[in-house]
């Protein structure tokens, strides 16, 4: 079977899987590379089951723990702080500013905040990617 039939049913079984909250494209990406690795044929539907309900568990755990998550106030207005004078000093564009709002602070995954913004997941993680170095290299510059 060839590489693009491959992903394209992977693709296919995810999106039956799961729900939109799911970074669907790495998933796929992470079954595809894994399969390769162990078995080098194409996964099997079951396999990919478990891989969307392991994901899907993951999503669940890692909200439940932001929900819970109570962090003191004078912490937050500082940290606010800092962050607001780093975003002025990395120059974000107004997208890039969006996609680390809606991905770390409302916690939606790549394919929400790429829905939310109208724009492709891999332009999302690509322009994430992107502010967080620049985020990065600036602290780094404050040090």
């Amino acid at each position: 079977m060839s590489t693009e039939k491959e992903l394209s049913r992977i693709e296919h079984l995810v999106t039956q899987f799961t729900p939109t909250y799911i970074d669907r494209e790495s998933l796929v990406q992470d079954i595809w590379l894994e399969s390769n690795q162990k078995t080098n044929r194409p996964p099997s539907r079951t396999f990919v089951l478990h891989r969307c309900l392991n994901a899907i568990r993951n999503e669940h755990r890692r909200r439940e723990v932001t929900r819970n998550f109570k962090p003191r106030t004078r912490e937050i207005k500082e940290d606010h702080l800092v962050l607001e004078d780093l975003i002025k000093r990395a120059g974000l564009t107004i997208i890039e500013k969006q996609i680390i709002y809606y991905h770390f602070y409302e916690g939606k995954s790549i394919y929400e905040t790429a829905e939310q913004l109208s724009i492709s997941s891999a332009k999302t993680r690509q322009s994430l990617n992107s502010a967080i170095k620049r985020l990065q290299r600036v602290g780094k510059e404050k040090e």
